[in-house]
């Protein structure tokens, strides 16, 4: 089996929010394997998806190492 990674860039994307907590924008994600001799397409890939962000932050006032309960 053969593999390709590419790693893409999207700046500044809007973020998906769980329902009821915003908005859920959804991207679209097209690849297409050509050959490079003749441009034939060899397979092509489309994907949607949502982009969101996870972070922990430390509750102001506690020590450096206590874990915040959820």
């Amino acid at each position: 089996m053969n593999m390709i990674e590419a790693e893409l860039l999207l700046e500044d994307p809007a973020l998906w929010w769980p329902n009821g907590h915003g908005d859920q924008p959804l991207y679209q994600l097209k690849v297409v394997l050509e050959d490079s001799a003749t441009g034939r397409q060899l397979d092509a890939r489309s994907v949607r998806f949502g982009v969101r962000e996870i972070r922990w932050e430390q509750t102001p006032g506690t020590p450096a190492d206590f874990i915040n309960p959820l």
